[in-house]
């Protein structure tokens, strides 16, 4: 299931509230329909003239497919649930749609021949990765050929899987569609900035583009001992021949979250770094990779503690940029909490407004942990931050002093300031 915001209007939405955690776009996205004093009847939002989200439906080949799915099975049919009980692709602001399935040729634009050769076969083969967390199963070729095309938002269990590397499965991950999307984007329009929240180092979308000045990535992510994927320790770059300051290397942006980074010290950091990649860089284009494992209490999300109002408020400042903007999926292993955060990021696009409680459908009642509430888990503040042990140097501070190492490392490679 995807949804693609080519063109989003920040002033499309609603009022109403949202327990105090976000600005009147986001009470827009979790407040109940107004009611009138005369009728009771519900009122919704005016609908926009036009569609201006194109929402890619999950096919049923590929439900199954993604069934399969060695650690998160039940999770493509969970979100594809919520977000039709949601009214989310029914909008009128929404165009739905189907993509087929990815042929060879489009797969190979990124990934190894022979690779793709042994996803088809879903057959056991250790030396490209499909074994251990990543084992081969029958229906793999199916969900591996389910990628984005831009410009699209992809909610539906997949999608965002930045670990794939060019010859093989790593981290859950099998084809790398952030780089496959980032790709095709760059193609298009020019320069494509990929903001990464997934809660684990998009490593293998960071080596993709490594040389790559046409591609932007930006990742925050946990970091520290025994996290999984080892992270470089510089902040900017990673020395493309030897020259750290090159123009390419300063395109590799990497920033390091200590254990416990709750509500607010995540968004201040996410909002200010983002602003410099905006001024210096000057994107035509987002990719944002929306991981729901940085929500507090993800089994894997290493005790970042970010809530789904903040997060989506985040995802609202970066999409009121007005760019094509792509947003994939990634990482979030409690399927209900992936559910309510990937439909509210599909509603702050399309401006639909959501109930505050989760719509009755066939998965509501794994919905009882947060008492049926959307916008759970609401996340806390204090006790994390940046791990500035963890970039080279060191930078001392909070925020501010993140987004001004990235600003003079950037501005050091050469790239201008844009306003």
């Amino acid at each position: 299931m995807a949804v693609a915001a080519a063109a989003f209007d920040p002033h499309h939405g609603g009022d109403g509230g949202d327990g105090g955690d976000g600005d009147s776009r986001m009470r827009g996205v979790f407040a109940a329909p107004r009611v009138t004093k005369v009728t009771g009847e519900a009122r919704p939002p005016p609908p926009p003239t036009t569609p201006h989200v194109t929402y890619i439906a999950p096919t049923t080949a590929y439900l199954a497919a993604a069934a399969g799915h060695p650690r998160h099975p039940t999770r493509a049919a969970t979100v594809a649930a919520l977000h039709t009980a949601s009214g989310v692709d029914t909008h009128p602001a929404v165009r739905v749609t189907m993509v087929p399935a990815a042929p060879d040729a489009a797969l190979r634009a990124h990934h190894a021949a022979a690779y793709v050769v042994a996803l088809t076969a879903e057959r056991p083969a250790a030396e490209w990765g499909l074994e251990g967390e990543c084992p081969a199963w029958v229906g793999l070729s199916a969900y591996a050929r389910t990628r984005p095309a831009p410009p699209v938002w992809r909610f539906g269990g997949g999608g965002g899987r930045h670990h794939a590397r060019w010859d093989g499965a790593a981290g859950f991950c099998y084809v790398n569609d952030v780089v496959l999307g980032a790709s095709a984007l760059a193609a298009a329009v020019g320069r494509v900035a990929v903001v990464d929240l997934d809660a684990h180092f998009g490593d293998a979308v960071d080596a993709a583009f490594a040389v790559d000045p046409s591609v932007l990535t930006a990742s925050f992510h946990r970091a520290g001992p025994g996290v999984y994927p080892p992270v470089r320790r510089r902040l900017v770059g990673g020395g493309i021949r030897g020259n750290p300051q090159s123009a390419a290397a300063a395109t590799s942006v990497r920033i390091p979250l200590a254990a416990g980074t709750g509500n607010a010290e995540w968004a201040a950091i996410v909002i200010a770094v983002a602003a410099v990649l905006r001024r210096r860089y000057a994107p035509a284009a987002l990719l944002l990779v929306a991981g729901a494992d940085a929500l507090a209490g993800d089994p894997l999300g290493g005790g970042l503690r970010v809530g789904i109002p903040t997060y989506t408020r985040v995802v609202a400042e970066l999409l009121s940029w007005e760019l094509p903007t792509v947003v994939v999926g990634g990482g979030g292993y409690v399927d209900t909490a992936a559910a309510r955060l990937w439909t509210a990021l599909a509603a702050t696009a399309a401006g639909v407004r959501l109930p505050d409680d989760v719509p009755n459908h066939d998965g509501w009642a794994a919905y009882r942990e947060g008492g049926w509430r959307m916008g759970v888990p609401v996340g806390v503040d204090g006790g994390g931050g940046w791990a500035p042990d963890w970039a080279s140097g060191g930078v001392p501070g909070g925020a501010s002093a993140v987004a001004a190492e990235v600003d003079v490392a950037m501005a050091a490679a050469g790239w201008g300031a844009w306003r």
